[in-house]
């Protein structure tokens, strides 16, 4: 996994084809030192004086480069297994995980569910669909195809989440890293998001987002993002982050729907599984965010 100790940000300086002056900032990164990760920034910069060439540090997006992101804790740190919890760009918690498998599917223009649906069963009272909740029909037919895929490797159980945005799927009977053949086939049959499949491969390891995205619960995003460089921006976000655990504390990130498979929780992934469900409040069928 990439997150880095040490960060700094340099300028550059060119011109644009119109002859226009244009300055060009990036971070830097190091593990060693802050003058370090300065001369890494200097370096970079140095780099980036093509005219009209887009600064890719601006963007949160998927990156090729490591994660610029404050790591809050450690919940494994060992050689057979690393996870540990940050904070993206959005001032979301996020989970990162070297061989804990997370896979997220996302389900283009879904409406919003009426219940938690009949794949509450194993955490709720049954409750049955209501028929005029399309979402059922639509997750349940994706649901399919992770089952069809779990059939032909019955070594492997999922635990099966939704999420706004469509499921989640986290493998709880082994420990895989992301360039594993299987996580790739696996990612494939089931339709995971492009651009999450291409995160894995480039960090090297598996991201799922803890808490709520701030505009699903009528939050602006945050002034700054790490490192703050400041005093008054170190505030700004310490206020921000409290006016955002309140807003947080009302919604779920995901709502776990069922357990797909017989093989037992793997030992490593069980406090894992437990940080993760505890943290996304899975169990509570609070509005999901």
């Amino acid at each position: 996994m990439h997150f880095h100790a040490h960060w700094a940000k340099a300028a550059s300086y060119g011109t644009d084809a119109d002859g226009e002056r244009i300055t060009r900032e990036v971070w830097g990164w190091s593990d060693l030192s802050p003058d370090d990760a300065r001369l890494m920034a200097e370096q970079r910069a140095q780099q980036l004086t093509a005219p009209r060439r887009p600064d890719p540090d601006n963007a949160y997006g998927y990156p090729d480069r490591p994660l610029r992101e404050p790591v809050l804790r450690r919940l494994a740190d060992s050689p057979a297994l690393q996870a540990v919890i940050s904070r993206n760009a959005y001032g979301c918690e996020v989970l990162n995980t070297d061989r804990v498998v997370f896979i997220d599917v996302d389900l283009p223009d879904l409406p919003p569910p009426a219940s938690p649906g009949f794949f509450s069963l194993l955490f709720g009272k049954p409750k049955a669909p209501p028929a005029e909740d399309p979402r059922i029909a639509i997750e349940a037919e994706n649901i399919a195809l992770l089952e069809y895929w779990q059939r032909r490797h019955p070594e492997f159980s999922f635990r099966v989440y939704r999420t706004a945005a469509g499921l989640r799927y986290l493998l709880t009977s082994a420990l895989l890293p992301p360039d594993d053949p299987l996580v790739d086939d696996a990612m494939e049959a089931t339709g995971a998001d492009p651009d999450y499949r291409r995160l894995c491969r480039v960090q090297k390891s598996f991201r799922a987002r803890l808490t709520p995205k701030p505009w699903r619960c009528d939050m602006d995003n945050p002034p700054h993002r790490f490192p703050f460089t400041d005093a008054r921006k170190t505030a700004a976000m310490a206020a921000w982050l409290t006016a955002y655990a309140r807003a947080a504390a009302a919604h779920a990130t995901c709502l776990a729907l069922l357990d797909l498979g017989t093989a037992p929780v793997h030992p490593a992934v069980l406090p894992i599984l437990d940080e993760h469900d505890r943290l996304t409040r899975a169990k509570s069928n609070l509005p999901l965010a």
